[in-house]
């Protein structure tokens, strides 16, 4: 893009930049001007945003997100749909369930439905539940993906937490700290097992957990993990990987983690019988 109009922006100009790759046009409307950082980020990874109807549209191949118009934590769907951080791959998944806790827009979700899987979709947070239901629909995902508004915990409870209005993907509960631009929600947090049984949901073929925390609480004990039985897991942990890396070991899993700066990190779990047995057990992997 134009350096020189970037700078310029928002003082003068139309918000209007032409991009050098493809020479397409990308307009950000001026009361969106901090959000041209955000836009950069998504074109250097192939989305396209575009800003309609009060939502940040995002085209990524063919998939179509929509998230609030100043979410300047959009670029982390490179990690689903480009990094391929949950391995998916080509895998076909069929057949297969697939249990999202911390769903946020539905960006995972709709990678794994995409591939054919059935998607329950667990996003306590009220101000992220109509982009996912949204995404869900304009993703022709009805149906595939049922969305649930509660959080899966080990209680049932309601909780408030403040969210940073302009960037709601690292979202908690463990952290609540005051900021300008917070907004304060009300979560309805559910003990898991229970909810799951009244919703008749019995087995999780793949166990996807990206919720900020909660991983460490769903997995202090064995209770959600002998009822789901799922045959995979794979998570993103906040606070180090030993514990549960220790934990799933000695409950079966062959483990593999991927840890970045500050204790946070991937960890991929994979039943051992199902890791050793070969073509057509349906062992999902990453297709590579």
């Amino acid at each position: 893009m134009d350096t020189a109009r970037t700078w310029w922006f928002p003082f003068i100009g139309r918000g209007e930049f032409r991009t050098r790759s493809e020479g397409r046009v990308l307009i950000v409307p001026r009361r969106y001007w901090t959000m041209l950082p955000t836009a950069c980020r998504l074109l250097l990874f192939g989305a396209w945003p575009e800003w309609r109807d009060g939502f940040l549209r995002v085209t990524l191949g063919r998939f179509h997100l929509v998230a609030a118009p100043r979410e300047k934590s959009v670029h982390i769907l490179k990690e689903v749909f480009v990094d391929d951080v949950y391995r998916l791959g080509d895998t076909d998944l069929r057949g297969q369930t697939v249990i999202d806790v911390g769903a946020n827009i539905g960006g995972a979700s709709v990678a794994f439905a995409a591939r054919g899987a059935q998607v329950y979709a667990f996003e306590p947070l009220p101000i992220l539940q109509p982009y996912l239901q949204e995404n869900i629909a304009l993703n022709d995902l009805r149906g595939r993906i049922v969305a649930h508004a509660v959080g899966l915990s080990s209680r049932d409870a309601i909780v408030r937490t403040l969210v940073n209005a302009s960037g709601t993907a690292g979202a908690t509960t463990s952290e609540t700290v005051a900021r300008g631009d917070a907004l304060e929600q009300e979560l309805r947090l559910v003990e898991a097992v229970p909810y799951l049984q009244a919703h008749g949901i019995k087995h999780a073929n793949i166990l996807k957990l990206d919720c900020e925390g909660c991983e460490y609480e769903l997995l202090a004990d064995t209770t959600l993990l002998d009822y789901l039985k799922p045959d995979r897991i794979v998570l993103e942990y906040h606070r180090g990987g030993n514990e549960l890396h220790s934990f799933l070991e000695g409950l079966g899993y062959q483990v593999e983690r991927s840890e970045r700066e500050n204790h946070v990190g991937y960890l991929y779990a994979v039943r051992r019988e199902l890791n050793n047995a070969g073509p057509g057990t349906g062992r999902v992997d990453r297709g590579e």
